[in-house]
């Protein structure tokens, strides 16, 4: 979109695939992780009997080298699955937004820019990102290991027969799924926020103007993301001068709060204008030199 002294242009866009793609793939290994601690502890389970101790001491070791099973090899397993679906998705989505950036300028300005990645800059950030992203979905497999085993064993205790907690079981499988689809949803946003930041700096962009969906579910008030619209931010600038994000004043960049949808739109300076700080606007314009 081209504005008085400058134009503004989406570099790169969702990669809506690479998203869909990770979502799912995500979901179904936690369900299979799940599923099969569910099929071992059904073959396990024995309800605890006072009358017959042997039994009894027979079917809470069972199930307690089952669990330090899930909670260490199981668990590593189901970890390393997870960082090859994550980086399969980085990789997906960097390639695209490579070949796309210079496409998009051409397509805006009339003309192309040297790009000039960072690779360094490049492959830290996408190690930072992989990171992030499995410790989350690791998070949320503990969970739901620590939830299961106080399910079995209060149920063992409780004298119930495994068709009676089998639903108390089953739920987890929802639980994860929600858990999981949302950390997908909100980590698929952060990494093509910073995959979209990274290749504005390779093409030289100093400046970005926020860009907000305009819907129902768009934050408002002290905090909300609809205000910001249109402004402009400088990329790297001290934090001060980046706007407050959520309702608590912490200050910040498009697609840091969680579950933020909001984008930022390459800002391209025309010869003979500059951008300055407006302090009441708490952003910055551009003007005639």
């Amino acid at each position: 979109m081209i504005n008085k002294g400058y134009i503004t242009s989406n570099l790169i866009g969702r990669n809506k695939s690479a998203e869909v793609f990770y979502r799912e793939a995500i979901t179904n290994e936690i369900q299979r992780f799940i599923s099969k601690i569910l099929e071992e502890i059904q073959e396990e389970y024995k309800v605890i009997k006072p009358k017959e101790t042997i039994q009894s001491e027979n079917s809470i070791s069972g199930i307690t080298l089952l669990l330090r099973k899930v909670k260490n090899s199981y668990l590593d397993i189901f970890t390393g699955n997870s960082e090859k679906i994550i980086v399969k998705f980085l990789n997906i989505a960097t390639r695209k937004a490579k070949r796309s950036v210079k496409s998009n300028l051409e397509r805006d300005i009339g003309k192309a820019i040297a790009v000039r990645p960072n690779y360094k800059a490049f492959n830290d950030a996408l190690k930072l990102m992989i990171q992030q992203n499995v410790s989350l979905i690791k998070n949320v497999a503990e969970q739901n290991i620590s939830n299961i085993e106080n399910i079995v064993f209060d149920g063992m205790k409780s004298g119930l027969e495994f068709n009676n907690i089998e639903k108390q079981l089953d739920s987890q499988k929802i639980v994860a799924k929600k858990r999981i689809r949302r950390i997908a949803y909100d980590q698929t946003a952060k990494a093509n926020a910073s995959i979209n930041y990274l290749e504005q700096q390779s093409a030289g962009i100093e400046y970005f103007e926020w860009h907000t969906i305009e819907d129902e579910r768009t934050s408002t008030g002290f905090g909300g993301h609809k205000q910001l619209d249109g402004n402009i931010y400088k990329w790297n600038d001290e934090n001060s001068r980046h706007p407050v994000i959520d309702g608590k004043g912490n200050r910040g960049l498009p697609s840091q709060r969680v579950n933020c949808r909001c984008w930022a739109k390459a800002v391209i300076i025309f010869q003979g204008y500059r951008a300055v700080w407006d302090s009441s606007a708490e952003s910055y314009k551009i003007v005639k030199e």
